[in-house]
């Protein structure tokens, strides 16, 4: 292409990237600027017109203005990998006036157009998906409460502490069993030693020591078992 029919400047200019959403359509920019001393119009086409809309797919740009086109492409249910689709942007200087011309006049333009036109070829590339998808943050957001919550690491730490305190509550109550069993064998070798008179009078002392202790371990052992089911609750 000779340096004297470079009518616009366009990016990219050479390949157009897409982004690879499953099921999504999916959007790609290119940006044209009219480089000529006289307005300057565009028409964009492509191969596979039915994978992709143009907007505006034409149009007329004044000197030095400049335009964001908007290309769609369409969803798409697998990646699809390399593909052959091809764009090309025509561009040619005209004297009608961009505020006053009709979609028809447009048409005119490239229906009369025999030579002198610009015409850039544009490949396509979908991205793959590794490339595009980034990891998100593992903290989501309660629609009703509008309160965070716990991230997955957090979820996992939390699991932790309930299996350790679930241990913990089974030894506890292991030992309660463990002195109920004591108490119950202590109570029924006091009951043996009762009905010798020889020893009432010692073993009552011995017999109101023991049990009071046993008593008092025991009762701490149903408190800390209740602490301990408090504490699992918050």
């Amino acid at each position: 292409m000779n340096a004297e029919r470079v009518f616009l400047m366009m990016i990219p200019n050479k390949e157009l990237e897409f982004e690879y959403i499953q099921n999504a359509t999916v959007t790609s920019s290119l940006n044209l600027k009219n480089v000529h001393t006289a307005p300057v119009a565009f028409k964009v086409r492509t191969t596979a017109p039915k994978s992709y809309l143009v907007r505006p797919s034409q149009g007329i740009l004044y000197p030095g203005e400049a335009k964001e086109l908007s290309i769609i492409m369409q969803p798409l249910s697998e990646h699809p990998g390399d593909v052959a689709h091809r764009f090309l942007v025509q561009a040619i200087p005209t004297q009608l006036n961009p505020s006053t011309c009709s979609s028809q006049d447009l048409n005119d333009i490239w229906t009369n157009a025999k030579e002198g036109s610009q015409n850039t070829k544009l490949s396509v590339k979908i991205l793959d998906e590794q490339r595009v998808f980034q990891p998100r943050p593992t903290v989501y957001i309660d629609p009703v409460e509008n309160q965070p919550k716990p991230s997955v690491e957090k979820i996992e730490e939390i699991k932790k502490q309930i299996k350790e305190q679930a241990n913990f509550n089974a030894k506890l109550e292991e030992k309660s069993n463990e002195l109920e069993a004591k108490l119950k064998k202590l109570n029924e070798e006091q009951k043996r030693k009762e009905f010798d008179p020889k020893r009432v009078g010692t073993e009552t002392a011995d017999k109101g020591f023991g049990l009071f202790h046993i008593l008092m371990c025991l009762v701490a052992g149903i408190i800390l078992g209740y602490l301990s089911s408090v504490n699992r609750n918050y």
